[in-house]
């Protein structure tokens, strides 16, 4: 290797070490630096926590209501069909649900009958400690049939719901969140005892011949 180009490695080598110090180094102590960006949301049919709701309804068109209520007491009761109290376990969950429902695409306005929201399928109203209430209605099927397309009433934008969410939430109509039956203990006579004790050891409760 000649003077030249020893000195032309030189050079290289040294426009090298100041890219790496004034460009790329700064660049990736930005970017070890920069606060994480953080991950999108689903967007929301509407804005409630748990403890907020005291009470919601479902109902299907034609026919069909399930109504829960929370009492004074923080007990959750069923009113509709029938009153009774509520599975206090399950609660919870549908609780989270309602709170939490949450879309996968959002549509920022649109004819309400072209997703068969003028004439709802279901709704599901539910009312705040500060007794206000909010009502979604749910319409048509999405062509794929991976969704609901829902809206809360008075508001313009239509969202698409997951139909395992709604069908979850509607099927409490037809099966309330009443509490599991309670099991019955069983009662045995001794007379029905003993005749079971006599057909299985008839040898010992035989009467001997005098």
């Amino acid at each position: 290797m000649n003077r030249n180009q020893t000195f032309a490695l030189l050079i290289v080598f040294g426009l090298l070490l100041i890219y790496v110090l004034l460009v790329q180094q700064p660049k990736d102590q930005a970017a070890a630096e920069a606060t994480p960006t953080p991950a999108p949301t689903s967007p929301a049919v509407w804005s409630l926590t748990s403890d907020q709701i005291t009470a919601f309804t479902i109902s299907r068109v034609p026919s069909g209501t399930v109504t829960l209520a929370k009492d004074t007491a923080g007990v959750w009761l069923v009113t509709e069909p029938q009153a009774s109290s509520a599975d206090q376990t399950t609660m919870p969950r549908w609780l989270s649900q309602l709170s939490n429902l949450s879309a996968s695409m959002v549509i920022p306005a649109g004819d309400l009958a072209q997703y068969g929201l003028t004439d709802p399928v279901y709704t599901i109203a539910v009312t705040q400690a500060d007794g206000k209430q909010v009502k979604a209605l749910v319409g048509s099927k999405t062509p794929t049939n991976s969704g609901y397309y829902v809206a809360q009433a008075g508001e313009p934008q239509i969202f698409v719901v997951s139909i395992g969410t709604i069908d979850a939430l509607v099927g409490l109509i037809d099966k309330p969140p009443y509490p599991p039956p309670t099991a019955t203990p069983t009662s045995v006579s001794f007379a029905a005892t003993l005749d079971a004790f006599t057909t299985a050891f008839p040898q010992l409760t035989a009467t001997p011949n005098p």
